[in-house]
């Protein structure tokens, strides 16, 4: 893990008191598509395809992490799951330069 890697897990940690169950909760199954979409062996890079896994709390995810650039920004990737007939969005953050 690099250190640009240690210093953001320490921040992401620090603010976890500062947020409510109901916040919390939502993080979790933020957290469980994410993991559940990686682990299904997306790249962090353009849509190739979907992937339907089942993620840590039972939930069947259905997804995929897409990499974006906006007005010759970037790249910012987002993860991109469907919840019923709907496919929502979330911002991972700028792609790390590795």
């Amino acid at each position: 893990m690099t250190k640009r890697h240690q210093t953001a897990l320490a921040k992401a940690r620090a603010t976890l008191g500062a947020l409510s169950l109901a916040d919390l909760k939502k993080l979790r199954a933020d957290l469980d598509d994410l993991i559940a979409v990686l682990e299904a062996g997306e790249a962090a890079g353009p849509k190739q395809h979907e992937s339907t896994t089942q993620a840590p709390s039972g939930r069947v995810t259905k997804g995929y992490i897409e990499e974006k650039t906006i007005r010759g920004c970037g790249p910012y990737l987002y993860l991109r799951v469907w919840q019923g007939k709907t496919l929502t969005s979330k911002y991972l953050g700028k792609k790390a330069n590795d």
